[in-house]
């Protein structure tokens, strides 16, 4: 049997409806029990480029990585293409929120990161190359890429 879609699906309104289940979908236990304590390691063992410490998070969601970031006095651009996903973000004086997709963001940003978090985003790029070549640019030299999908 062969599906064809007549409708691309609009990520960012699928994201927006399911915003409000989003922490109690089963693989969240992954993050909160495994991925979360080695990315709190790595970042807090990581070697800080500058004193001016900035971190970039795709697909920001609810704002997990941000606010870990954030905690360990990173200033953080949080971009997500759902309003409701970043709604769930708790407020921060460290954490910005753009509510944009990740080119567009790049295309209109020309700052350097000294850390680029990317976690289960891959699969919502149209073209990883480009994906891939701006987000290089925009990490600081000797800065970290922290990629999970």
């Amino acid at each position: 049997m062969t599906v064809h879609l007549s409708k691309t699906i609009d990520v960012a309104k699928a994201y927006d409806s399911a915003a409000q289940y989003y922490n109690k979908w089963h693989w969240q236990m992954l993050w909160n029990n495994i991925e979360q304590p080695l990315y709190t390691q790595y970042i807090s063992n990581s070697e800080r480029i500058n004193n001016n410490f900035k971190a970039l998070d795709i697909g920001a969601g609810q704002g997990k990585q941000s606010i870990i970031l954030a905690s360990m006095q990173y200033k953080v651009d949080a971009v997500d293409l759902s309003e409701g996903m970043l709604a769930m973000c708790p407020p921060n004086k460290n954490i910005i929120l753009h509510l944009e997709d990740i080119i567009v963001f790049y295309k209109k940003n020309s700052e350097k990161y000294d850390i680029i978090t990317c976690a289960r985003v891959l699969s919502h790029i149209e073209s990883l190359d480009e994906f891939s070549q701006r987000t290089f640019s925009h990490l600081k030299p000797g800065g970290s890429l922290l990629l999970s999908d």
